[in-house]
């Protein structure tokens, strides 16, 4: 989307810097961003939804993201 387009545009990072995908969906802005954080840094992506966390998951694998980790997290707004 636009907004995560022009995240991306501006963001500054180090190689080896830690990075933490929150709503990542798909995990395309995660595994974006992997490069720049290079094969000593570290990518965490993190969503609500588990099948989200599963395809960040594949996308990651996919995309060669050397460093990563998962986290499925509660819905604070399920309250079903």
């Amino acid at each position: 989307d636009e907004g995560s387009r022009a995240m991306l545009e501006v963001v500054r990072m180090k190689p080896g810097s830690r990075v933490v995908d929150m709503g990542c969906g798909n995990g395309s802005v995660g595994c974006l961003v992997a490069p720049l954080a290079g094969p000593t840094g570290e990518v965490t992506f993190v969503d609500s939804n588990a099948r989200a966390v599963a395809l960040a998951e594949f996308n990651a694998k996919a995309n060669g993201v050397p460093n990563f980790k998962l986290a499925t997290t509660a819905n604070p707004l399920d309250l079903g």
